[in-house]
């Protein structure tokens, strides 16, 4: 069977939305057929059983097999009345076949070519989709040695490739000898970039702050606290991720964190396809016991960094997707939900956030991601057995898809992302950690047909600290809440209000 074959016989479940009923009854109805039908609970399970592309005899036999493991846990109740009213597979397969005909299962081909053909005929390419980054924007925080090496690592990269873009150094120090230090490193290497380095501290901040609450007729104190933060929290690197918002509103932006290195590499794995999701993630790992290890395990390149976001950012769906069905390219649509294909045909779709990944440290807030690691990610974490403890408390990584991924859910890494300031975006939650977390929350909620993408590189990332934490640690810290894990969870239950 060939991979067209293959497409045309594999089926999931899409556009379907199932109301309960009286006796065990569940009205489901098809947004892309229009039809609908009473199914029993038993028979609901099943098409919900039906999540990723499959034959259909395939999604029998795993229904089945799940039917049979949930047996022997199963207390008197709902499963088991669903057990009792077990069908054959016959029967069963029976059932996918009216599900198919009822609209309740598409094929792979038949989505791929949906989407295709939203794609074709959307809104025409907007005008100025061709133009570049043109700013650089770097929080920092009492790490001069950290900036120096990061601000010269990609004006050398700016350099060989004959790119100009405005750099804007937003400093969070609040003791006046690392402010000092910061501008020292900002002066000496201002003499050898050809381009505009600004930089500005927190005095500087709250000054811009109290102009534009008086320009746009605001309170001062909300003003202040969206760019200087709280000084009853420690940390608001997302006050200076806002000012970097607002000084470069109508530009192409990259921020980047002041523990990066401009130094890219794409990952051990690069495929030839385009990924459209529904998933907040799509990244593959591979571990590593140290930062050298992870970069020895990479080949850097010489390009230019900023087009390697500039290929996928302000650009609309349509002319990101269509370039690839042209060359032939594999179009991946397992995760994609209804939402981004009804968000497709209302609507001029584009991709307003690119994101690399890390060699190096991960990144993350949290490594526990790692336990819901799939397909060979989860291989590569498993096996072999002995490993599986420091694969879970390494931070040294590579992290990364590998291809191009577009998705309707919005995950924000702070750490390396460009933003198409032309549109309208959310800000930043000023303090705490995980500020940029909300940012990509309210991204998601808020502004439906703006997506993120993210490309096959990575960029080396070096913390001055050794962040690694024992198992132990790992779950204390997954036990607690933060801040921003509260906002993000009133920001969802507002979307479903």
């Amino acid at each position: 069977m060939n991979e067209k074959e293959s497409s045309q016989n594999q089926y999931r479940i899409f556009g379907v939305s199932g109301n309960p009923l009286e006796n065990n009854r569940v009205m489901v109805e098809s947004n892309r057929s229009g039809q609908s039908r009473v199914l029993s609970a038993s028979d609901w399970q099943l098409l919900l059983s039906c999540q990723n592309f499959a034959t259909l005899t395939m999604h029998t036999v795993r229904y089945q097999q799940k039917l049979k493991s949930d047996r022997l846990h199963s207390q008197n109740g709902f499963l088991e009345n669903v057990f009792k009213r077990n069908k054959k597979s016959n029967v069963l397969l029976s059932l996918m076949k009216d599900f198919v005909e009822a609209g309740f299962l598409v094929s792979a081909s038949e989505l791929n070519e949906e989407i295709s053909d939203i794609s074709m005929n959307s809104h025409p390419s907007i005008t100025h989709e061709h133009e570049k980054i043109s700013v650089v924007g770097i929080p920092t925080c009492g790490r001069p040695e950290m900036l120096k090496r990061c601000l010269s690592s990609y004006i050398q990269n700016f350099r060989q490739n004959q790119r100009v873009p405005d750099i804007f150094i937003i400093d969070d120090s609040k003791q006046r000898l690392y402010q000092q230090k910061n501008q020292s490193v900002v002066k000496n290497i201002s003499k050898l970039y050809a381009g505009n380095i600004f930089y500005m501290d927190r005095q500087q901040r709250l000054l811009f702050a109290n102009i534009v609450a008086d320009e746009v007729g605001i309170e001062p104190a909300l003003m202040n606290f969206a760019l200087m933060g709280h000084p009853g929290c420690n940390r608001s690197e997302g006050g200076c991720r806002n000012a970097i918002l607002l000084l470069t509103q109508g530009k192409m932006v990259l921020q980047t964190d002041d523990d990066t290195i401009c130094q890219i590499a794409q990952p051990p794995t690069v495929r030839k396809k385009l990924t459209l999701t529904s998933e907040p993630s799509s990244d593959e790992y591979w571990f590593f016991k140290s930062y050298q290890d992870a970069t020895e395990a990479v080949d850097f390149i010489d390009v230019d960094f900023l087009s390697i976001h500039e290929q996928i950012l302000g650009k609309t769906l349509k002319s990101v997707i269509n370039p690839f069905l042209d060359i032939d390219c594999d179009l991946d649509t397992q995760k994609v939900q209804s939402s981004f294909v009804r968000n497709m045909v209302r609507g001029k779709v584009e991709i307003g956030i690119s994101q690399v990944g890390p060699v190096g440290d991960t990144g993350l807030g949290t490594d526990l991601y790692r336990l819901l690691l799939e397909s060979d990610s989860c291989k590569r974490f498993l096996y072999p057995a002995e490993n599986i403890s420091w694969h879970l408390t390494t931070r040294q990584v590579i992290r990364s898809v590998t291809h191009p991924t577009i998705s309707d859910i919005t995950r924000c890494i702070g750490m390396n992302m460009a933003t198409d300031n032309r549109t309208f975006l959310p800000p930043f939650m000023p303090v705490q950690s995980r500020s940029d977390g909300t940012f990509g929350d309210l991204l998601t909620v808020c502004f439906p047909y703006t997506f993120a993408g993210c490309m096959p590189y990575v960029l080396a990332h070096d913390p001055p600290v050794d962040r690694t934490r024992t198992i132990d640690q790992l779950f204390s810290i997954a036990e607690s809440v933060r801040l921003n894990d509260i906002i993000s969870e009133l920001i969802y239950a507002w979307q479903n209000e």
